[in-house]
């Protein structure tokens, strides 16, 4: 089954199993305590707003207030898990300008020691530890922190950063809001240009929220399924074997005049490909239609299911009325035709997988390239 966060975000499960291992090198076991958050850092300004949207669709409520110059979003979640089953409450999503050299992505993972522990956690582990982390005279966690040799991180607090900030500002409300009045700037800066937040006059600001609400609607709905571009690298070869059709036209079989059966597969190969070309496609058009990769990968391996089985059938009935089947190249068609449905199909009942689907794809587009070769090696024999 796909995670629509990791589609979003990376592996964050990935990347909080390389932090836990890494402390364990470390003389730390983090099984014990709870998990506060995950940071994710983006490099541009409107990947923070694109993210942000994506996000927000799976998010229970966030919190997006001013922090070192430019908004962070913090957003809650109620069913993701890392860890073999310990519960991640939050994504916290920092966007540009950053304060110092970290790695965009998932960054760092806070762990929540403990208000009663923490002291002596640090006492302990003082050796291995990077440093304290300072953040202003309401900042309760003020957590203490490894660096990791790629520039991530993780961070022990004494409260979660959720119940720290509630501490100082109420509840989180449910819902979703943001700053109203802040839009990218440009800073030049010794390594070029950066997006940089800041604020404007109110009513400068009001035509710019527009502007970015309009911005992060529309990047929302251009969210891809999962193995998009591998799915249209195929459409795209499909369209290339298409093509070849072009090719058998200018040969001239043996006696002058191609037989019902090598007609058969010059139809085969055009009609083949245009067919892999369409049905590339459709996990991506159900996607935009469903914004559900399952559901989408499901009712499109179904609906090519149904289409392949009927094609197939047709197709056997044509040739059984030929020779074709005493032929190596005819009986490899009868193999690959019905194996590509039991493809499809079992993607649809099992699977919900792109790479499955893409298996099928490639397939059924070999019937096409076997098709183009027996009627090449027809014409040169």
């Amino acid at each position: 089954m796909t995670d629509p966060i990791a589609d979003i975000i990376g592996d964050y499960r990935a990347f909080a199993a390389q932090q836990r291992d890494r402390l364990l090198t470390r003389g730390i076991d983090i099984a014990p305590y709870e998990l506060s958050h995950i940071a994710y850092r983006v490099a541009e300004w409107d990947e923070y707003v694109r993210v942000r949207g994506l996000l927000e669709r799976h998010a229970v409520a966030n919190r997006e207030n001013v922090w070192n110059g430019r908004p962070i979003s913090l957003l809650v979640f109620d069913q993701l898990e890392v860890l073999d089953g310990k519960r991640l409450p939050m994504i916290e999503l920092i966007p540009p300008v950053h304060q110092r050299v970290y790695k965009m992505g998932c960054e760092h993972l806070g762990v929540v020691v403990g208000e009663s522990t923490f002291d002596t956690f640090v006492e302990t582990h003082k050796p291995v530890l990077t440093g304290q982390q300072f953040q202003g005279p309401n900042s309760t966690p003020d957590p203490v922190y490894i660096l990791m040799e790629d520039f991530t991180h993780v961070k022990f607090y004494r409260l979660s950063l959720r119940e720290s900030v509630e501490l100082f500002e109420g509840p989180f409300a449910d819902g979703f809001r943001h700053v109203d009045d802040w839009v990218p700037q440009r800073l030049v800066t010794a390594t070029g240009p950066n997006p940089l937040p800041r604020r404007l006059a109110p009513a400068v600001a009001s035509r710019a929220r527009l502007i970015d609400e309009s911005r992060a609607s529309a990047v929302g709905s251009m969210s891809v399924v999962p193995g998009e571009v591998l799915l249209i690298g195929i459409a795209q070869i499909a369209v290339v074997m298409a093509g070849f059709t072009a090719v058998t036209a200018a040969l001239t079989p043996p006696g002058g005049s191609w037989s019902v059966d090598h007609r058969i597969r010059q139809r085969a190969i055009v009609s083949t490909s245009f067919n892999v070309v369409f049905e590339s496609l459709l996990p991506v058009i159900a996607f935009a239609w469903f914004d559900d990769a399952r559901t989408a990968l499901v009712l499109s391996s179904g609906a090519v299911a149904a289409y392949t089985g009927w094609v197939v059938l047709s197709r056997a009935r044509q040739f059984l009325r030929t020779d074709a089947i005493r032929t190596r190249s005819g009986q490899l068609l009868f193999v690959l035709g019905p194996l590509a449905v039991l493809l499809f199909a079992a993607n649809a009942l099992v699977f919900a997988s792109v790479a499955v689907y893409a298996v099928a794809l490639c397939v059924q587009l070999s019937v096409a390239v076997v098709s183009f070769y027996s009627v090449v090696a027809a014409a040169s024999s």
